[in-house]
């Protein structure tokens, strides 16, 4: 099971960012934690959930508060006015730069912390793009590399990629996301 949903709006309010990227991932873990036949469950995050590091390992790291406080949090901060609300992201963000960051940083640490027992793993992949095909919902919008395609109408994107790579790059992630699931129940086993 992979679990690929989120909001890649960099400036979702943080209440919006919360519900979507950590509620909606609780609720992904959630309804995997039922299966009977798992084999494993991958979460897709992103390489800028820690980018206030300069370092980055294959860890979870920790944060002011944890998941269960910030739920919350971000509830009441939908209801303070926004000099009250900005100082609260303020504190909240510890140099992250948007609500993107912050709420896939979360996500992980509720993966590691709720899923812990399942064979599971975290992936960081630095963008995801469209795929070649068009498919209801995943290419239909203008997030991400797709709305900055849309920018330059002359530019086709086919004149940079070609079909055959960008299909190899599908492929290669696939590939990379079973065998970190591979390692990951490996590992634990051990």
């Amino acid at each position: 099971m992979f679990n690929v949903v989120a909001s890649v709006k960099f400036n979702e309010l943080l209440h919006d960012a919360v519900d979507i990227n950590v509620l909606g991932t609780k609720k992904i873990v959630d309804l995997v934690q039922s299966f009977d036949k798992l084999k494993s469950f991958v979460h897709v995050s992103t390489l800028y959930s820690n980018c206030n590091r300069k370092d980055i390992d294959e860890k979870i790291y920790d944060h002011i508060i944890n998941y269960h406080q910030l739920i919350p949090l971000a509830k009441i901060m939908k209801h303070m006015n926004t000099k009250d609300r900005r100082g609260m992201e303020e504190i909240l963000f510890q140099n992250l730069p948007n609500s993107y960051t912050l709420t896939k940083h979360f996500a992980e640490k509720l993966v590691s912390h709720q899923a812990f027992f399942m064979p599971t793993g975290i992936f960081r992949p630095p963008v995801v793009v469209s795929s070649a095909k068009d498919f209801p919902g995943y290419t239909d919008n203008l997030n991400g590399p797709s709305g900055e395609t849309f920018k330059f109408p002359h530019f086709n994107i086919q004149n940079y990629l070609s079909l055959r790579y960008r299909c190899l790059v599908l492929s290669w992630l696939h590939s990379l996301h079973l065998w970190k699931c591979k390692y990951e129940i490996k590992s634990r086993s051990c």
